[in-house]
């Protein structure tokens, strides 16, 4: 999923105006996930204190799985859990429901010790951050770090849920 412009800046005639934003919850709960974590998680989950340009693998066919970093969800707080399985549910909510659902499920049945939030750059909007959310079976990424066409810094956005095992039910060669 992208968006550029994320946030439209300006008057425009049609059904979208001014204020307007595009993946809006992909990004709102991730700060509130960052933002909400004690100090010494926060600390653990920043991988690097700049965003990196793109997301990983743009391009590839398929994910080279990478170790994960940051922290393990299971060793958050109830509400940052809940922040956590929030971001997952607005992901898995553009996808068809049987592969949500099955997604879900694998999501659930894996556990919260397998699963890592990691995150880089700032923490507040309209400054380049990327993150992302890596399990045993997916790996879901976000980056705003690019201007988007009138020049407007940090306001177009990449997003996406990666099959570890296969984007599109293609086997990892």
């Amino acid at each position: 999923m992208a968006s550029n412009p994320a946030e439209i800046q300006s008057v425009v005639d049609g059904p979208l105006g001014k204020g307007t934003r595009v993946l809006r919850l992909e990004e709102e709960v991730a700060f509130e996930l960052i933002n909400g974590l004690s100090p010494e998680l926060q600390a653990r989950a920043i991988i690097a204190p700049e965003a990196p340009a793109e997301i990983r693998f743009v391009g590839q066919p398929h994910v080279t799985p990478t170790a994960a970093e940051g922290v393990k969800i299971s060793e958050m707080d109830e509400a940052s859990q809940a922040r956590v399985q929030r971001l997952i549910e607005v992901y898995a909510g553009t996808q068809p429901e049987p592969t949500a659902k099955q997604r879900l499920k694998e999501i659930k049945d894996a556990g919260p010790s397998t699963i890592h939030f990691a995150w880089s750059g700032a923490t507040k909007p309209q400054v380049g951050h990327y993150y992302r959310i890596q399990g045993d079976t997916f790996l879901i990424e976000f980056v705003n770090t690019q201007p988007d066409a009138e020049g407007t810094p940090a306001n177009h956005i990449h997003a996406v849920w990666r099959d570890v095992r296969g984007d599109f039910a293609l086997p990892v060669k």
